[in-house]
């Protein structure tokens, strides 16, 4: 919305409105456009335009009132959150004369849906009663203004239990004839692609780097080592004495609690890599191919990339180094700044020319309209898994089911939505300090653009802020 004449459409440095007025034509009449202010108050979500407000309480939460030392608190219940948790004001009240008891540490960090630091100051016993049950229960008290949240750890106390959850339920006609007829897909050992193996194009003019193994807490080692067997075993990795590129490992952990051995070549030969020119599409693109689909199925592939072989010079290229010794590396390995690139390359040519099949990486969604076309299109894609050797994590996939996420988005058969996630870290997001916090919040936001109308003026007043004045 144009600040100068109020229209919407173009902004003010371009308005001919403004420029008229400096010729001494006949300008229109300034109108400020209306303002508008967006705050997080009290868990409800407050709009300010022109002074009035409009406010709109949360939905599909549920709240239940609890006694805490004989204080009514109204309690957002949380399943998601394995502690109880209340704002430092709102402990206040339970106590006489607004003075909190002394308090225990607490012995762990806690973290918001959304990634914030939650700053805890310590937990304390309380006495508790909710309806006919009556119970002495740990509390968490932390800093700042937060609703207060019932969480798992006094369910049992208060007598709560959880039901009704939702899942997606997958077809088991349908997996389980699919899994039977592909089998070897499925067996859980690591694939090997039977086409040419991937080779490197490194600048010669780039002397090879070698560096020291980095130190590992010894928490780790076990885990480490662990890994590490695991891929000599399974051919990924072969012991060296050395060799003329050597890269030392960062070993991120995976939401089950085990390491992802990964190597840091940003060090060494990503400087040397020249750039694999097949461009990552743009997911508008993809998710534009699966019009008309009412029924799908997600398929994971395992250890994608180390499925694929690499030629010698390029596994010596690869090489890394642990506490353990060096290793080169005889499979693609993540971190290798062309590997996406060339994985995306080879899943589209091999499922080129087959309906309704969208393959993003590791990831192949496939939709059709009813069961039986469905079916037809998962059997073709495993039969050129077959062909050049690829396996499937069967935890992972997915078999006939009406929706599902992908790529940050809800798909189903009236169109593309998006996540209840995305939406409540969007929504639960906590206020921005600093530039570059408020850029991260832009970026978030930015993700869903196409689902938020006139999302460029309502935004305005915060890009206003990203300005060096």
């Amino acid at each position: 919305m144009c600040r100068t004449c109020g229209k919407t459409g173009h902004i003010a440095r371009v308005c001919r409105s403004a420029a008229l007025g400096a010729t001494g034509a006949p300008r229109l009449e300034h109108r400020r456009p209306p303002t508008a202010n967006h705050v997080l108050k009290d868990c409800h979500y407050v709009t300010e335009i022109n002074g009035r407000v409009v406010q709109f309480p949360a939905q599909g939460k549920a709240h239940v009132k609890v006694k805490i030392e004989g204080q009514l608190c109204d309690m957002e219940v949380d399943s998601g959150s394995g502690f109880t948790i209340v704002s430092d004001q709102t402990a206040r009240t339970f106590f006489p004369r607004g003075k909190l008891p002394p308090l225990e540490p607490f012995p762990a960090t806690l973290q918001s849906y959304s990634a914030g630091r939650i700053h805890v100051m310590g937990m304390c016993a309380v006495r508790v009663q909710f309806r006919d049950k009556q119970a002495v229960l740990k509390l968490v008290i932390a800093k700042g203004s937060r609703p207060s949240l019932l969480g798992t750890d006094w369910f049992p106390g208060l007598g709560l239990s959880i039901s009704g959850l939702n899942s997606i339920q997958t077809c088991p006609e349908m997996s389980e004839a699919l899994c039977k007829e592909f089998a070897g897909l499925f067996n859980g050992k690591l694939g090997c692609y039977k086409g040419p193996p991937v080779d490197f194009e490194l600048d010669p003019g780039v002397a090879p780097i070698r560096l020291k193994p980095r130190r590992v807490p010894f928490a780790l080692q076990p885990k480490i080592e662990g890994e590490l067997d695991k891929l000599v075993k399974q051919g990924v990795l072969s012991p060296v004495d050395s060799a003329k590129w050597e890269t030392p490992i960062v070993t991120p952990l995976k939401a089950n609690g085990e390491v992802r051995i990964c190597a840091d070549y940003k060090c060494t030969i990503n400087k040397a890599l020249r750039g694999n020119s097949y461009p990552i599409p743009v997911v508008s693109h993809l998710l534009a191919k699966l019009a008309g689909g009412k029924v799908f199925v997600k398929i994971d592939l395992a250890q994608a990339y180390q499925q694929l072989p690499v030629t010698p010079q390029s596994a010596e290229a690869q090489t890394i180094v642990t506490h353990k010794g060096a290793f080169r590396v005889n499979r693609l390995q993540f971190g290798v700044c062309v590997a996406p690139g060339i994985f995306q390359g080879l899943m589209e040519r091999l499922l080129r020319g087959l309906p309704g099949v969208l393959p993003f990486f590791d990831d192949v969604l496939i939709a059709g309209k009813d069961p039986q076309e469905l079916v037809a299109r998962v059997r073709a894609v495993l039969l050129k898994f077959k062909e050049v050797g690829l396996q499937l994590k069967k935890e992972k996939c997915s078999f006939g089911v009406p929706t599902v996420d992908f790529l940050g988005f809800k798909i189903d058969a009236s169109g593309i939505h998006p996540t209840d996630a995305k939406i409540k870290a969007i929504i639960e997001a906590p206020r921005r300090q600093n530039k570059t916090e408020l850029q991260s919040f832009l970026g978030l936001i930015n993700f869903y653009h196409s689902f938020l109308p006139k999302k460029a003026s309502v935004a305005e007043p915060l890009h206003r802020l990203l300005q060096k004045k």
